[in-house]
């Protein structure tokens, strides 16, 4: 028998699978990332930004660390997308159809949103060892980006 009552769905629904639960590996990984990498990452890139708009020149040592550091964070989130894209649980499936979606409304594919964070992680690698410049992925429009990004 129904109950009548729908409840909310992805990350806002009360009940979770134990994959999805906070101690969860799906639940610990994104904790990770959304907690601490991610949010670690744009605080550095803050600093950078503030550094450079006063003339200063980042140090490339550091700018190398901070592009493996997005380099891990790429890889996190590839390993991600696909646990939840072929999990077995509803819910992680469900994860990652709303996570494709919110991704979809902010005019990104998930592949590009990886896509740009491996071209940010090449460049910042390339200014750090002295390399050139990468051109952007296919498909990326600079112009859309916001201007701390481009």
């Amino acid at each position: 028998a129904a109950s009548g009552f729908v409840t909310p769905i992805g990350p806002f629904c009360p009940f979770r699978s134990t994959t999805c639960a906070e101690n969860g590996p799906l639940g610990v990984a994104m904790g990770e990332l959304t907690g601490s990498k991610m949010p670690r990452f744009a605080e550095e890139m803050s600093r950078l930004q503030l550094e450079m708009s006063m003339g200063g020149s980042p140090d490339p040592q550091k700018v190398g660390q901070m592009a493996e550091d997005l380099y891990e964070a790429e890889q996190q989130w590839q390993r991600m997308l696909a646990r939840m894209r072929l999990a077995d649980d509803f819910q992680s499936r469900e994860y990652f159809k709303v996570t494709a979606a919110w991704s979809e409304r902010q005019g990104e594919s998930l592949e590009s949103v990886g896509a740009m964070m491996r071209w940010q992680a090449d460049n910042m690698k390339a200014f750090a060892t002295g390399g050139m410049p990468r051109p952007p992925p296919p498909g990326v429009d600079l112009d859309r980006l916001p201007p701390q990004q481009a």
